[in-house]
């Protein structure tokens, strides 16, 4: 009730507009016929704000010049620290494991890169960007 009556009635000092018919049907399920509120209660609310994120703020966040120069140094990283298998290798033994049929080595960290301005267009040579920005 408490999350209610701060963020979601029509008297709350720090509501999260939301809407009448979300506030309403989680005030229907507040108020359930058993007299308790049901498990299910804010979950319309829950999906509005998470939608409403989604529009306002992760497009924006994703498309930014410094998560994109992160993707960029993320990719170069694993290129230089990951050994991939090899596609003719020679085919391993019955007892051999699986770390010796692919041997990945990582010999640094990864770190988040400083939040400078970089330009969009760098971020166009990366493939991975790429099919990224397709699925999108």
């Amino acid at each position: 009730m408490c999350v209610y009556d701060r963020y979601l009635s029509m008297q709350a000092l720090t509501p999260l507009l939301v809407g009448d018919n979300v506030r309403q049907i989680v005030e229907s399920e507040i108020c359930s016929d058993t007299g308790r509120p049901l498990r299910s209660s804010f979950v319309s609310a829950k999906q509005f704000c998470m939608q409403r994120l989604g529009e306002k703020y992760l497009r924006r966040f994703v498309g930014s010049p410094c998560y994109q120069s992160y993707l960029i140094e993320l990719e170069t990283e694993v290129q230089n620290t990951v050994e991939l298998p090899v596609a003719n290798r020679e085919v391993l033994h019955a007892g051999s494991s699986s770390s010796e049929s692919l041997p990945i080595t990582f010999d640094r960290t990864f770190e988040a890169p400083d939040c400078k301005r970089t330009p969009a267009i760098s971020a166009q040579h990366s493939p991975l960007l790429a099919k990224r920005n397709r699925t999108m």
